[in-house]
């Protein structure tokens, strides 16, 4: 922005004497606003419109939500902003599903749990009484095993639950089987 002020040349210098103010004028220059009412030769009001730039302080909105998406390091649905360690702000792009938040060095990331999060849910055939064997894919270690009733959502007695393999688990019950049961393997 520049404020321009005229005065009259006074003096054998041109200039380096006293004098009076004769015409006041700004200019908004390359801020975005821009003026209105000058230049003022005696008395007035010099007017300021529009918005102010990023480059002078601004963001060059006029709304709050166009503002804060104006300075926002954000790009993408999901991403995420914290304060990096210059610091400034930065932008955490959305992780994969299954993944959680966790920090890293002191900042979030995102980060698949050990072990993953699975999960596995057949129907109880009932192929063999009350003993079921179900093929999965989870792996032995931190395994889950429940064995639901549908019907209700309540979590069926299970006498015993023998993990052979990393892909075979076998339960047997001391309850009749129901067609709506469902075995579940969370891994």
């Amino acid at each position: 922005m520049s404020v321009y002020a005229v005065y009259p040349a006074t003096g054998s210098g041109g200039g380096g004497g006293g004098g009076t103010v004769t015409s006041i004028d700004v200019s908004g220059g390359t801020t975005g606003l821009t003026t209105s009412g000058g230049p003022v030769t005696g008395a007035g009001t010099i007017t300021f419109a529009g918005t102010v730039n990023i480059a002078h302080g601004g963001t060059g909105q006029t709304t709050a939500n166009a503002a804060f998406a104006a300075l926002s390091p954000m790009t993408t649905a999901g991403d995420l902003i914290f304060e990096n360690a210059t610091p400034l702000p930065a932008r955490l792009a959305i992780g994969t599903a299954g993944q959680v938040l966790t920090v890293s060095g002191g900042l979030p990331a995102w980060s698949t749990p050990a072990g993953g999060v699975s999960k596995f849910a057949t129907n109880w055939p009932n192929a063999s009484g009350t003993t079921f064997v179900a093929t999965h894919n989870l792996g032995t270690t931190d395994v889950q095993v429940s064995l639901v009733d549908l019907n209700d959502n309540n979590v069926i007695s299970v006498g015993t639950i023998v993990i052979t393999s990393s892909n075979v688990v076998t339960l047997t019950s001391s309850e009749a089987p129901n067609t709506n049961w469902r075995v579940i393997i969370i891994g």
